[in-house]
Parts: structure tokens; C-alpha cells; sequence
């Protein structure tokens, strides 16, 4: 850089990470960073490639788009927001079906828990609504450059893909909450998640409800166009703590 002239900003040698190490979006999970962190009524989206077993045809570059919202009222705008930011970032040879807007489905939680006389009860309980909330529905944060580093990721890992807006988020975040994953709950892990929060002790005859029906078995599969929902309220009567 002997030359001046061809730096934006010549009080530095160098030119800033955001201005060479960005790029537009090339992978499911850029897309997926960028419909979450330009569109705050986004809580969640996924970016699919379309398969030849979908249609019996090859589909190569064509994606399906699944968008989570926490309010319903604006859902018709909010899908051609992300459509129009996704055609307006897409690569040559890609393209974007319409996106589909996911219904939740509120899984409730009947269970007996013996916690530690010692502690109080009601933080027990909050940190178990909190934790199965996470279970089923993780949060996507998102981070500072330094939170990242404080995380071990490197420089030109941090600024993969499109630059954010309101902050980077981590591939990490986004793997826990593969629409696989969320769509597979096992009544094993419910259980191991509860019986990780201190002053839990013991838990017993769990079940899982779904629609009014009592679920028993290890695995409850959720259909692809829905994301599952912790019902508070059910809990609220049903748990014997």
C-alpha cells in the first residue's frame, strides 16, 4: 500500500476486517444470518436445498425457506420481506421458492420432581421453564466481534459471509436449532435437561401433551411445517413439584 490514494481511510495502513474479509452470502447458513439479522420480526428462519426426492426432478439451486415469527398479524408482509431479501442476495444459478411461515405447536410437560428442601422452590421452577424453553425453541443470539473472540473463533471465521447489522451469530447457535433438531423431541432429554438444574433431584413419570393428548413414547416427530412451543400454562397446573 505505498500509495495513499487507494486506501479509504489513510490515517490507517491497512483497510478495516469489514470492508475485505465480508462477502455476500454463499451458504444456507449466510442466508439464514441474513433473514435473521435484517428482519427483527425474524426469530428464526432455515434455508433448505431442495432435493430430486422432493419433486423427482434435479432441483439443483433452488431453495426452501421456512421463517419462524413470534406474531402472526403481519405474517403475509413479513414473507415478502424475506423474499425480496433473499432474491435481491442471491447467487447466479440460485433461486428461492416463497417462504413458509411455521406454525407452532405448544408441547406441554406433566411430570412429578423432587427438588432439595434446602432451595427455593420457585427459582427451581423458572430455571426449569427456562431450560426446556431452550430445549425446544433455542434463542439465536447475537454477539459482539469481542464476544466471538472470547468464543476461540478467528478473525476470518468472525467475518464469513454478509456483514451483520445488529451483530454476528454464531454458527454454533444456529446447529442447535436445525429444523431436524427441533422438530425431534425425546422425552430423554426433557429429563436429562431437568435433572441438570441444581437443587433438582429426582424426575419421575414425565410425559410429553400435545394437542390434548398424553405422549408417551421416547420420540414425538412434529411435522415439517410446524416448530414446537413450550406450553407454560399446561405446566403451570400439571407439575407436582
Amino acid at each position: 500500500f505505498s500509495n495513499p490514494a487507494i486506501l479509504k481511510d489513510t490515517d490507517h495502513l491497512f483497510y478495516p476486517l469489514q470492508d475485505i474479509m465480508v462477502c455476500s452470502p454463499l451458504t444456507p447458513n449466510d442466508y439464514r444470518k441474513l433473514i435473521i439479522d435484517q428482519i427483527s420480526e425474524v426469530k428464526n428462519a432455515w434455508v433448505i436445498p431442495k432435493t430430486q426426492s422432493d419433486t423427482g426432478f434435479d432441483m439443483k439451486g433452488i431453495f426452501q425457506v421456512y421463517i419462524q415469527i413470534e406474531e402472526q398479524t403481519r405474517g403475509e408482509q413479513i414473507i415478502q420481506e424475506v423474499y425480496e431479501l433473499l432474491c435481491n442476495n442471491r447467487n447466479l444459478g440460485e433461486d428461492f421458492e416463497k417462504p413458509n411461515l411455521l406454525e407452532s405447536k405448544k408441547i406441554g410437560i406433566q411430570s412429578s420432581i423432587n427438588i432439595n428442601s434446602d432451595m427455593i422452590g420457585e427459582v427451581i421452577f423458572a430455571n426449569i421453564l427456562f431450560k426446556l424453553s431452550e430445549l425446544f425453541n433455542p434463542t439465536i443470539s447475537f454477539y459482539t466481534m469481542e464476544e466471538m473472540l472470547d468464543k476461540g473463533m478467528a478473525y476470518e471465521e468472525i467475518f464469513q459471509g454478509p456483514l451483520p447489522i445488529n451483530g454476528f451469530i454464531s454458527d454454533e447457535d444456529l446447529e442447535k436449532s436445525n429444523m431436524d433438531r427441533i422438530n425431534k423431541i425425546y422425552r430423554s432429554k426433557i429429563v436429562q435437561t431437568i435433572s441438570s438444574i441444581e437443587g433438582v433431584i429426582a424426575v419421575t413419570n414425565l410425559q410429553m401433551v400435545l394437542d390434548n393428548v398424553l405422549i408417551s413414547n421416547e420420540l414425538l416427530q412434529l411435522e415439517n411445517n410446524t416448530y414446537p412451543k413450550l406450553d407454560i400454562e399446561l405446566i403451570l397446573k400439571n407439575l407436582d413439584l
